[in-house]
């Protein structure tokens, strides 16, 4: 059922609309996309891009950057950037890695002024495509920028096909895409430039096409002025003969004809100009047949009536590849006397020429590739001499290549060589700025046919010229041509070009040169314009005015003679090569090209060839008109650049440093893929170039030459290392060029061996705390155990004042080991530097675990511990006593001695200390202790009451003993009374000491507590006994007569006798002794009785005697036993009371008459002796 196309319509608007919604946030609308402006500039002849991010108006955002076939710099490089270059706060705008690959977020800030960012990338594949894409952290897709070989596209899509934005339509319920492809804005404004030369609207009658008759259908009407493919197309029947303007959109789909081609009528177009307009699609026929010549325009004949009022443009095209011989795509299009111009994307492979043009463009931007591969014919064929004031379409007969423009033109056929790259009828042929063009062709690369026509190279151009076989690669074939170079432009010359005559002969077709200004007959015809060298005024010129750059080299391998010309340029013809204003270097043809020149002149004002011998060569500078000979010369360069510093790598591993001295930069070739320019470096000689250093100390090393390889090397005075991260700088100088280099010397050293407080790890921290370390270094703990198994891994960042603190699980054991590693922030080593040490890795340097020799120093091993031992677990008490007065024998209420040594035993090694050391001396409950008379001393010093403590009650002394350190030690002493509960006892007791370790008793992780409770170590004395034996009872004198008065009497001549003196105190012995065994009282004079009067003595001998028994015995000085008892109890015994009477035993006074010599108070001393071990008579 056919339905009506308006209701539809209705439909289909109400659906986009919710799907443009959808996808809203996917593409951006115009102005939005007009706030992020994102650009990749190419350098032309190298893979090095410059990337342009332009952020108009910046918000409080991120940006996901993603980059395919790019290296980017480092993050830290772009974030420097960003701060020291746009001074942006460092906090708030700035890159981060995203950890997903090739992938980085740049987050940026609310602002009022732009953020215009600038960094340099390389391109890694030149043949494959590589992207920039700009995203939401979504992923929604906003912007793109591709290159594809070097080619740079702007996009809006996330996909590598061309977007189409969608205006869509169904019809008989078939969905058709209207659109189509959607240009770059610099590429629609040059579509309606074009379009308005014709007059022609191709929105007038748009068709959607999906088969083949669909499309024969629409080309065939004249009415349709646009085709749209919305599938890909195949057919094999002929077309009709199109005669009105039309557009056709490939839409990135292929289109196949088969044997057929896009016909034109032979009589041309109706209207008096017209348009085909032919993009976006994939071509592809069958053979080369006759009505298949070319895609566009096929034609046996050469009917210009054709197409000489048709404009031609092809863009974004390509065709299928890979066919063998002539089967494809023979040409693209034959378009006599017409304009053919091309833009964007054009990569082509034919059998025959690419096209037949009377004028050919290359639009701004356009990457162009060409190939033929088959026919021995030239890439592009200016077929005829369009007539002028006709109005043709191709009049100008002109071949440009617009600005920044890249075309390459390839052939490879094996060994046809019969036609340069551009054949023949052209006039000016222009590659203007930023451009380039690449030609590598088997014959002459390039050939100026057609009179007065010429190649201009502007500013900032490079055109690449190679033959690969054995012709010249420039040649000039008629008068009144030219090659100009302008100032900035460059031009690479190579080919392998021999000379098959001898020098001197003007005779055509055997003498050649890489540059032949003879020229080459390709065969006259009425296309053809070949003319003969004229003998007197040729005019045919090869100028190079300020050049950027130039080479001109003849890679030919022979060297003897004159085989390898870089020219063949006549005398006296018009000819004339000339260099204004450059370097000029040259290689002899003796000399192989790619060894230092034979002759080297800087800043030449000028060089004027107008042939071979001397008087035709003139130059500003003598010398080298002297030395100029075109028969001799094979190579000719100008680099015209400052000498380029190409530093050896050096690290802070390295007592030296230097660099190589660029010069140039030689031209090798042209990629055969890319058709990018193959250079390589040209080094100066030796003494050729000189530097001057200011090394990583600051001290300036002056004019030090290079050597015959270019390099320059220096050796640090005192034999010191580079300076890590410290810069070198250099200023070279090559003749009149002079520039400046710096190279921060690579840090390749990991960070000096880990520190920590007071140098060592023991078994009491809780932290590691390192200091005078690497500040910001990241810090690797390992703790081993005997067997070398790790037990425990810790890592951290170093603070910026070299200090860290790391926080243990538990205490360390003795018998374990700490490895400390520390490594910078370097990074991974610059791949420059050959067998880079085993240390670094892209994190950075890292502590060897053992130390080894590198380069020019020693990479010590990171730093190892072994616990130490700090704990005070070896306390040692020795207790001794002894008694006071130094018998053996010990009695109740003697005095004894305490001595205790207290010491920390731990080994002197082992740097412990034992804390607040309380002593603890529970004494025997035989003993009393009196302050009064203790006379405690610590280390021989009396301590006052205050420095120690008794509880009565407890019988317990404590003292405070300080701190100890290992083998210190203290004695404590004290004085003890024995008391009569030691009465058959044996006296023992110990004493303790308990200090203080370093550990708290509860680990918790985190800072020492010094409020927290410690771990204690307590030490306990030996068993102090003493007597050996037990206490003994006292044998004693309770009491005696202190004073014995045997009164006043008169002295008379009768002998004196008085037998009961007046006892003060009564005689009273006790024997509390074990042993009950006799004892024995003695008495003995001290002092004979005595009257002392005017220092006069006078003495009564033998006057007191003791009566026992009846018998008295004078006292004298010898000891008078005057009792023996044996006590059966330990009671007191009274032996003046018991013993002594008046009549009986005691004391007796008798002086004998006349002895007293004088009147008065005599006194006498006696001494009391009570012992069990009597040795006199009884």
């Amino acid at each position: 059922m056919k339905v009506k196309k308006s209701t539809f319509v209705i439909l289909l608007l109400f659906s986009f609309l919710i799907f443009s919604m959808v996808n809203a946030s996917a593409i951006l609308g115009k102005e939005e996309q007009e706030n992020y402006q994102l650009e990749i500039l190419d350098e032309m002849i190298t893979n090095e891009k410059t990337v342009n991010l332009t952020i108009v108006q910046p918000e409080d955002e991120e940006i996901i950057i993603h980059y395919e076939n790019f290296e980017f710099p480092s993050i830290e490089k772009m974030n420097e950037q960003l701060q020291i270059v746009h001074k942006r706060n460092k906090d708030t705008t700035y890159f981060i890695d995203t950890d997903v690959p090739n992938e980085l977020m740049l987050r940026t800030e609310k602002s009022e002024e732009p953020l215009s960012l600038s960094w340099d990338i390389q391109q890694m594949d030149p043949s494959k495509k590589a992207r920039i894409t700009l995203s939401a952290p979504d992923k929604d897709v906003f912007l793109i920028r591709e290159c594809n070989t070097n080619v740079l596209e702007p996009s809006l899509s996330s996909t590598m096909q061309p977007e189409f934005i969608q205006e869509n339509t169904v019809e008989d319920g078939i969905f058709y895409n209207k659109q189509g492809s959607q240009l770059t804005e610099k590429q629609q404004v040059a579509n309606d430039k074009a379009n308005a030369k014709a007059n022609f609207d191709p929105l007038l009658n748009v068709q959607v096409v999906r088969t083949y008759n669909e499309f024969k259908s629409a080309y065939a009407d004249a009415a349709v002025t646009k085709i749209i493919l919305d599938a890909d197309i195949s057919g094999n029947t002929s077309l009709a003969n199109r005669r009105t303007s039309i557009e056709i959109d490939g839409n990135g789909h292929l289109l196949y004809l088969g044997n057929y081609s896009l016909s034109l009528h032979a009589s041309g177009p109706l209207q008096d100009k017209a348009i085909f307009h032919l993009h976006d699609v994939i071509i592809d026929q069958n053979i080369e047949s006759a009505t298949s010549y070319s895609f566009v325009g096929g034609s046996g004949a050469y009917d210009t009536a054709r197409t000489r009022n048709w404009y031609f443009r092809f863009g974004n095209l390509s065709n299928v590849k890979g066919k063998s011989g002539i089967y494809g795509v023979a040409r693209v299009a034959r378009g006599y006397y017409a304009e053919i111009t091309v833009y964007g994307t054009i990569d082509v492979s034919t059998s025959a020429e690419n096209f037949y043009v009377g004028s050919m463009i290359y639009e701004e931007d356009t990457q162009y590739r060409g190939e033929i591969t088959y026919y021995n014919y030239s890439i592009i064929w200016h077929v005829m001499e369009t007539p002028s004031g006709k109005g043709y379409t191709g009049e100008s007969m002109e071949h440009t290549i617009q600005k920044n423009a890249t075309v390459y033109y390839k052939d490879k056929t094996n060994n046809h060589v019969n036609y340069p790259a551009v054949y023949s009828n052209f006039k000016t042929f222009t590659v203007d700025e930023g451009a380039s063009f690449s030609a590598d062709i088997n014959g002459n690369a390039f050939a100026l046919y057609y009179p007065e026509s010429c190649l201009v190279i502007n500013k900032n151009a490079v055109v690449n010229l190679v033959t690969r076989k054995a012709h010249a690669v420039l040649s000039y074939c008629n008068n009144n041509t030219a090659v100009i170079v302008n100032p900035g432009g460059s031009l690479f010359i190579s080919g392998v070009t021999p000379n098959s005559s001898t020098a001197g002969n003007d005779g055509n077709g055997t003498i050649y040169g890489l540059i032949d200004f003879r020229g080459r007959n390709y065969g006259a015809d009425a296309y053809r314009k070949y003319k003969d060298i004229d003998k007197t005024n040729s005019n045919r010129r090869l100028i190079l005015k300020e050049p950027k750059a130039f080479d001109f080299k003849n890679a030919l391998g022979n060297t003897s003679g004159i085989q390898a010309r870089v020219m063949e340029i006549p005398n006296n013809a018009g000819c004339q090569f000339q260099v204004i204003d450059s370097d000029i270097s040259l290689w002899k043809t003796t000399t192989s090209p790619d060894v230092t020149p034979d002759y080297d002149y800087l800043r030449v004002d000028e060089l004027k060839v107008n042939g071979r011998e001397s008087a035709q060569i003139t130059s500003s500078d003598s010398e080298l008109a002297a030395s100029f000979r075109p028969n001799n010369i094979r190579r000719i360069t100008g680099m015209n650049a400052a000498p380029e510093a190409e530093w050896i790598p050096f690290t802070d591993a390295d007592m030296d440093y230097g660099l190589r001295v660029k010069i140039g930069t030689s031209f090798d070739g042209i990629d055969d893929e890319t058709g990018k320019i193959i250079t390589s470096p040209i080094y100066a000689g030796k003494g050729q170039a000189q530097a001057t250093f200011v090394n990583s100390y600051g001290e300036t090393v002056e004019d030090i030459e290079t050597d015959e390889f270019g390099d320059v090397k220096v050796t640090n005075s005192d034999r010191r290392l580079n300076q890590t991260n410290q810069t070198i700088s250099a200023e070279i100088k090559h003749g009149p060029w002079t520039s400046e280099s710096e190279k921060k010397v690579i840090d390749v050293t990991p960070p000096e061996p880990a520190k920590v407080e007071s140098g060592k790890i023991t078994n009491a921290m809780k932290q590691i705390k390192g200091m005078d370390n690497e500040p910001n270094a990241k810090y690797f703990i390992e703790i081993y155990d005997e067997s070398e198994t790790i037990q425990a891994s810790i890592s951290g960042v170093v603070e910026n004042d070299g200090t860290f603190v790391a926080d243990l699980p538990r205490y360390l054991d003795q018998d374990e080991v700490v490895v400390i590693y520390l490594e910078d922030n370097a990074g991974l080593i610059p791949k420059e530097v050959l067998y880079p040490p085993p240390t670094n890795s892209e994190t950075g340097n890292k502590n060897p675990k053992e130390g080894f020799d590198y380069r020019d120093t020693h990479f010590p091993p990171a730093a190892k511990y072994e616990v130490e031992d700090v704990l005070p677990d070896q306390p040692y008490l020795e207790k001794k006593v002894e008694s006071v007065n130094g018998d053996q024998q010990v009695h109740i209420d003697d005095e004894l001695r305490y001595s205790i040594l207290v010491k920390n035993n731990q080994v002197e090694k082992n740097e412990t200390n034992w804390k607040n050391i309380q002593f603890t001396d529970e004494l025997s409950a035989y003993v009393n202790f009196d302050s009064e008379k203790a006379d405690v001393k610590l280390n021989d010093k009396s301590l006052t009451k205050d420095e120690y403590d008794y509880d009565a009650k407890t019988h317990t002394l404590t003292a405070s003993l300080g701190d100890l350190s290992s083998q210190e030690s203290v004695e404590l002493s004290f004085k003890v009374v024995v008391n009569e509960q030691a009465l058959g006892q044996i006296i023992e007791n110990v004493a303790s000491a308990k200090g203080e370790s370093p550990r708290e008793k509860q680990f918790v992780m985190g800072p020492e507590d010094p409020t927290a409770e410690r771990e204690i170590y307590t030490g306990i004395s030996n068993v102090a006994k003493y007597p050996n034996g037990v206490i003994d009872g006292p044998l004693e004198i309770v009491s005696f007569p202190e004073k014995m008065d045997f009164g006043k009497f008169e002295v008379d001549e009768k002998e004196t006798f008085v037998n009961d003196p007046d006892y003060s105190s009564d005689l009273i012995v006790r024997d509390r002794r074990i042993q009950k065994n006799e004892w024995y009282l003695t008495v003995a004079l001290a002092e004979e009785m005595m009257l002392q009067e005017n220092l006069k003595k006078y003495y009564l001998e033998e006057a007191i005697r003791f009566r026992k028994d009846g018998v008295e015995t004078p006292i004298t000085n010898v000891s008078e036993l005057i009792f023996k008892g044996k006590s059966s109890d330990s009671s007191e015994y009274n032996i003046t009371e018991s013993e002594w009477s008046e009549e009986g035993d005691g004391f007796v006074l008798r002086v004998k008459s006349g002895k007293v010599k004088k009147v008065g108070d005599y006194h006498a001393t006696l001494t009391w002796h009570l012992t069990d071990a009597y040795q006199g008579d009884d």
